[in-house]
């Protein structure tokens, strides 16, 4: 279960953000854009690296590597929404990527909480 969640998590980043981060870098090359979509890259480098783990290592992989990743970006994504005018297409994709964050982990934190 905790995997599906977590290839849902990956799917949820390649729909959700990663379109709006990489439309908006194509655009203008955006140094923010591109470092989301960096920061969303070594999601999908860990779920490599973790491919062909058993189901507890890929866990633990996830918990050390994986969980710390996505805080970063939250805790990024916030800080630099908050130093971004609004309106803009930066503020857009910030915006969007946030307002779907809640939903989208709490289902992962639930399943990794009764998994423990």
């Amino acid at each position: 279960m905790l995997r599906k969640l977590w290839s849902l998590v990956l799917n949820w980043a390649a729909v959700t953000c990663t379109p709006e981060f990489f439309d908006l870098h194509k655009a203008n090359q955006s140094p923010m854009a591109k470092e989301a979509l960096v920061r969303i890259g070594q999601l999908y480098a860990i779920e490599e690296e973790g491919k062909d783990l058993s189901c507890a290592a890929r866990k633990q992989l996830r918990a050390e590597k994986s969980q710390p990743v996505l805080n970063d970006l939250y805790d990024w994504l916030t800080k630099v929404r908050a130093r971004t005018a609004n309106g803009g297409a930066s503020a857009k994709a910030m915006d969007y990527t946030l307002r779907r964050w809640p939903v989208s982990f709490a289902m992962l934190k639930r399943a990794s909480a009764d998994r423990q």
